[in-house]
């Protein structure tokens, strides 16, 4: 019996918002002072059959999440009434309209890409649930040529071209069932973030013991940036755990400018860091080139991506050969269209995809595309590694938890991105009225004293 034509029948974005700051869960050097309160603009996608739904949000850390909220529902409301065909039928092209579009692409990058790039992810999470497949699975059963389509190369050519994309997917489309078997016995070792910049050391010890002694993650990563001394106690306090060999990485969240970081590791390198992720202004290319010209001597690594405005900025960087790891953001960019044109880059100049995922449900959608780099793009490497956080990642959050597993991803098989939250927690958390906010309006106040 043939499927049921999709139309969309509605959309609701909704202002979700965590007092993860009661706790300094979440803080860094830049944003510490006030703590960030995890959040999400979350958009839901109704349709004339019952239960198939799409869901997509952007991550944010608090005050704005309101903007892009309503930049969301810009881009999303013209869809009401819509047959899903008006997506599936093109999806590359429908992303070029987007990104294209002749008002809002002048508001250029940030809000405005992250607002389309939700409504892009939430249509591949409909589109998924009506395939019955979780999300990397639709990708990587997916013809290499179709897979290809799906990227805007206007500005990727001088790097990438579409017959290099073709030619990446096609060498692992080749012993498809093979690859898959081999990632779903293992899955993209993770690793977390104990050493937040706002904790007392005993703290960033006990997360420490828990992520390595008893979930075995393979690294663990500490925050950076504000003051040397503090961070060689954090740094010190994780290795007293890990030991001497075991993977330490470190993020200053774009606090240094280039001379800066690169004094400031060299007085840590003795603490033996993996990498140093966004040292500097995720921007500035020949600020990456600089530190990573200082610093890979010494053992150091680069890493960066989280703040990557999209494609164009990974491309730059690798074409600089200022980057190591990749780290690729599901709610950060232009959605699955142009994460996939990210991996592809990667896979080009033969460096790791390594997710950022430190926030509220970011880990449950980025799997999948990690999960897909394994399978079709970049295979299995002993370089690649997948951020993972443990709150705001529960029963209680998530409708279906990410499950980590001797240090490493569970491939999940959920139709979708697996990414919807619970109506509980969505309800109690929704900006200004649910349950938790009730009875703190001021708490996002802007103040300059």
């Amino acid at each position: 019996m043939a499927k049921q034509k999709v139309r969309i029948s509605s959309i609701s974005v909704r202002d979700i918002r965590v007092p993860t700051s009661d706790s300094s869960s979440g803080s860094d050097a830049f944003h510490k002072n006030p703590d960030p309160d995890y959040s999400a603009a979350y958009l839901e996608i109704s349709t004339n059959i019952p239960n198939l739904n799409g869901v997509g949000f952007v991550f944010t850390i608090g005050n704005g999440n309101d903007l892009v909220c309503r930049a969301i529902e810009a881009y999303a409301q013209p869809l009401v009434g819509c047959s899903l065909g008006v997506f599936t039928s093109n999806p590359g092209a429908f992303w070029k309209k987007l990104n294209d579009h002749p008002q809002l692409r002048w508001l250029r990058d940030g809000i405005n890409r992250m607002a389309f790039g939700a409504l892009i992810n939430a249509l591949w999470d409909l589109v998924s649930k009506y395939h019955n497949k979780p999300l990397w699975q639709l990708l990587a059963e997916m013809p290499s040529e179709e897979l290809v389509n799906l990227v805007d190369f206007r500005y990727l050519r001088d790097a990438l071209t579409p017959e290099d994309a073709f030619a990446l997917l096609e060498r692992r489309f080749q012993g498809l069932d093979h690859h898959v078997a081999s990632v779903i016995a293992a899955g993209p070792p993770a690793y977390c973030t104990a050493g937040w910049s706002g904790l007392e050391l005993d703290d960033v010890e006990r997360r420490t013991r828990h992520a390595h002694d008893e979930l075995k993650l393979p690294a663990i990563k500490a925050k950076v940036g504000l003051d040397i001394e503090a961070d060689r106690a954090r740094m010190e306090r994780i290795r007293s755990v890990i030991g001497e060999n075991g993977k330490l990485g470190v993020d200053a969240n774009q606090w240094w400018g280039a001379p800066d970081a690169i004094a400031h590791m060299e007085a840590l390198a003795d603490l033996n860091p993996w990498f140093i992720e966004e040292p500097t202004h995720p921007d500035d290319v020949f600020a990456y080139q600089d530190i990573a010209r200082a610093l890979r001597p010494r053992g150091i690594l680069i890493a960066g991506g989280e703040h990557a405005s999209g494609a164009v900025s990974f491309k730059n960087l690798l074409r600089a050969d200022a980057l190591d790891l990749v780290q690729i953001d599901v709610a950060r960019v232009g959605g699955v269209n142009e994460l996939l044109a990210e991996i592809l880059l990667a896979a080009k100049f033969d460096k790791p995809v390594c997710p950022h995922a430190g926030g509220i449900g970011l880990c449950n959608g980025v799997q999948q595309l990690t999960i897909f780099d394994q399978i079709r793009v970049g295979g299995q490497r002993d370089d690649q590694i997948c951020e993972w956080i443990d709150f705001l990642h529960d029963g209680d959050t998530m409708l279906t938890p990410v499950e980590i597993k001797d240090g490493r991803y569970c491939v999940p098989q959920v139709p979708g991105f697996s990414w919807e939250m619970t109506p509980s927690f969505l309800d109690a958390h929704e900006f200004p009225n649910g349950d938790v906010w009730r009875d703190r309006q001021e708490h996002f106040a802007l103040r300059y004293a």
